[in-house]
């Protein structure tokens, strides 16, 4: 015998396939009990007969469709579900979602056919069936700006892109409409695209005077079509010279291409003190020169003094942040932060010339060649030296003419730059200053993974001589280092001609551990 049933409750039928919810589900057809499928058709759920549908979406419901496995062609299927999407076309975008049927179901298709023309009067589409396609673009919203709906007619968040989209009835910027769109021909794409351009290099630019470094970073994004650009050396707007700019991944050496010594030639106007002690600013006092300043034997042997390591207090207007607030930014505001002192070296300090007065110079000035550590102001270096003179003093002019292992010859004009683009990149591993190691197939491998590198590898380094000799056909600009690895030194893996990654020596596991990896690696250029 078979198992007894539970008194007092009812073996339910087997269940039917119907289907209910037309394209939304994938396979078409789901399982639901027969003493369901009378609810499903505007039946009430116990008994039989009729009963008032639910909603007026369940009233016209096609008969149950058969499973798939039964002989019913694909032509019948597909009308059923075309039917369906009319239903939602003609009832206003009013679904019929279960649990959500019944008067508030009715009630809420009432409200929605009847916002139709304030909805179209506004510019907002009535509901279409089926999802955006390529043929079903959104319109202008009612501000003219891509404005893309949902079929319900609630906008979708505008699309952050630059792109204008041009579709079959205007203009849109939502998300969908993104995909099928294109970029307008006549500029519409202002600024840089949000995208990439595959490109990985650092290159050096002749920065000129009136441009700020950021300015510099700006016109180089719209060079090279990329938006992740960045310099590693700030200098002021009136400095012209040397300002290393890194293109695409590459601007993750930023770390690693700062903190490098620096060589500055600069004029030093004596006579006048300014707010921001360089040019730019307004003079805020002015004195007497001595005549000896004028000596060239004695300006030689003062600059000279000017060498060592010492304390040194920044300019009021720098770019120095405390507590979040720049300190140039609250000098115009008329706010003086009072700002640490900084240590700092001056290695060497060369005058190159004096000149006096009306000497296609307003104010009796030096030339002197500084090569200081990081984090050395220049201007600051003029004032104090005006101090020591006993006469006010302010930066006339500055060029940086060395930044590392970056020279001003290497460096080429942004209008240069805009016709050579990534042809005037630069190796990154010579700027780093850093050993360096050749990956094969295998071990480019493990590094693009991140992987640990044993410690036997062979390093390999730069002979110590100018560039000319390096570029020479009768000199290896290259040999394999006779040292074996320090504790944390930074190590640059070279694959393929390209730097793949910086990896640090652990000496306690004896192993290269990564630092940072570029899944594209960093061109190097003609200066290999």
């Amino acid at each position: 015998m078979g198992a007894r049933r539970p008194h007092g409750r009812r073996a339910r039928p087997r269940a039917r396939h119907v289907l209910l919810h037309g394209p939304r589900h994938r396979h078409g057809a789901l399982p639901i009990p027969e003493h369901r499928c009378r609810r499903a058709r505007g039946g009430r759920r116990h008994g039989g007969g009729g009963g008032r549908p639910r909603s007026r979406r369940a009233a016209h419901l096609p008969e149950p469709l058969a499973p798939f496995g039964e002989a019913r062609s694909a032509g019948r299927r597909a009308h059923a579900l075309r039917r369906r999407r009319g239903l939602r076309a003609q009832l206003g975008g009013a679904r019929r979602l279960r649990g959500h049927g019944g008067r508030q179901g009715r009630r809420r298709a009432h409200h929605r056919r009847a916002a139709l023309p304030a909805r179209r009067a506004r510019g907002v589409h009535a509901a279409r069936p089926g999802r955006l396609g390529a043929r079903q673009l959104p319109r202008e919203g009612r501000h003219g700006r891509g404005g893309a709906r949902a079929h319900d007619g609630r906008r979708r968040p505008q699309g952050r892109g630059r792109l204008h989209l041009v579709g079959i009835r205007g203009r849109g910027g939502g998300a969908r409409g993104r995909a099928f769109g294109r970029r307008a021909e006549d500029g519409g794409a202002r600024g840089v695209k949000r995208g990439t351009s595959g490109l990985s290099l650092v290159v050096g630019v002749n920065k000129p005077a009136g441009m700020s470094s950021h300015d510099v970073v700006n016109r180089c994004r719209r060079i090279f079509d990329e938006r992740r650009v960045g310099h590693t050396g700030t200098l002021d707007p009136m400095a012209t010279g040397v300002l290393p700019i890194c293109v695409g991944p590459a601007t993750r050496l930023d770390a690693y291409l700062v903190g490098h010594d620096k060589r500055y030639r600069v004029r030093i106007a004596l006579g006048a003190a300014t707010t921001t002690d360089d040019a730019e600013g307004e003079v805020v006092r002015t004195g007497d020169v001595p005549e000896r300043v004028l000596d060239p034997s004695f300006a030689a042997s003062f600059a000279e003094g000017l060498a060592g390591a010492r304390k040194q207090l920044p300019p009021a207007y720098s770019a120095i942040k405390v507590n979040g607030k720049k300190a140039c930014d609250e000098a115009r505001r008329g706010t003086i932060i009072d700002l640490a002192p900084r240590d700092i070296v001056v290695h060497e300090a060369r005058l190159l010339a004096v000149h006096e007065a009306g000497d296609g110079c307003e104010l009796p000035s030096w030339d002197v060649e500084f090569h200081v550590s990081k984090g050395t102001y220049i201007r600051a270096l003029a004032r104090d030296a005006g101090v020591a003179l006993g006469c006010p003093a302010h930066v006339a002019a500055l060029e940086r003419t060395q930044l590392g292992l970056l020279r001003l010859e290497e460096c080429v004009t942004l209008e240069t730059l805009a016709e050579a683009k990534d042809r005037a990149a630069l190796d990154p591993v010579r700027l780093l200053g850093t050993r360096f190691v050749f990956a094969d197939e295998g071990l480019a491998q493990t590094v693009r993974n991140g992987g640990a590198l044993p410690g036997s590898t062979a390093l390999f380094e730069r002979r110590r001589s100018t560039m000319e000799a390096e570029l020479c056909a009768c000199t290896a600009g290259v040999r394999e280092s006779c040292e074996g690895p320090r504790a944390d030194e930074v190590v640059a893996v070279i694959a393929e001609n390209k730097l793949v990654a910086l990896y640090a020596y652990d000496e306690g596991r004896a192993a290269y551990r990564a630092r940072c990896v570029f899944q594209t690696g960093v061109s190097r250029g003609r200066d290999l």
